[in-house]
């Protein structure tokens, strides 16, 4: 009798725990992410770091903590501003990489989690040479990330990024950015 307790006892227990573990997983397996921010290239000295930036991230959890993810943004230096020698200058980019968010305990707080992206993607600069003729520059580069999301709810957390940027653009090839925004996970 005591054994059919402990074998009818077991499937109970289980069914009674699988939904508590369920809970505390990540029950998302996509995000969407709006952020705005400031930006600039170190490599040359005229524009300085308070150049308008937005950028949309879109990530697709592909194991625990890791996701693919892509990130759309521009870089926009204004009017009278200069990059380099070019005026009005934007820089536009699509970069496609590997996101890694830490274990909890590693780098981790209860206010947050952090998390790296590394990528690599297109950069398209636009603008106005001295001449008055129009610049268009496109070419590849590479993107590392620092990020912070800050849990608001189960499913919405507020995002700091920081991340650098290195091109072959000859304006400049070294940026730095930082942005400020929602994740949205589904």
């Amino acid at each position: 009798m005591r054994r059919l307790l402990f074998q009818a006892g077991i499937p109970l227990v289980l069914a009674l725990a699988l939904p508590a573990a369920g809970a505390a997983q990540k029950l998302y397996t996509f995000n969407v992410a709006v952020l705005g921010g400031v930006g600039g290239s170190f490599d040359e000295d005229q524009a300085g770091f308070t150049n308008s930036s937005f950028q949309l991230d879109l990530g697709s959890v592909i194991e625990d903590r890791t996701l693919v993810s892509a990130r759309l943004g521009r870089l926009d230096y204004g009017t009278g501003e200069l990059l380099g020698s070019i005026s009005d200058a934007e820089i536009t980019y699509l970069v496609l990489g590997a996101e890694y968010h830490n274990p909890p305990g590693f780098f981790t707080h209860t206010l947050g989690e952090s998390g790296l992206f590394v990528g690599v993607g297109g950069y398209d600069l636009s603008g106005i040479r001295p001449d008055g003729t129009e610049e268009s520059d496109t070419t590849v580069g590479l993107t590392v990330a620092a990020l912070g999301d800050f849990d608001i709810r189960r499913r919405v957390a507020f995002r700091l990024e920081f991340s650098g940027h290195y091109t072959l653009l000859d304006a400049a090839q070294f940026y730095l950015l930082a942005h400020a925004g929602f994740n949205f996970r589904f």
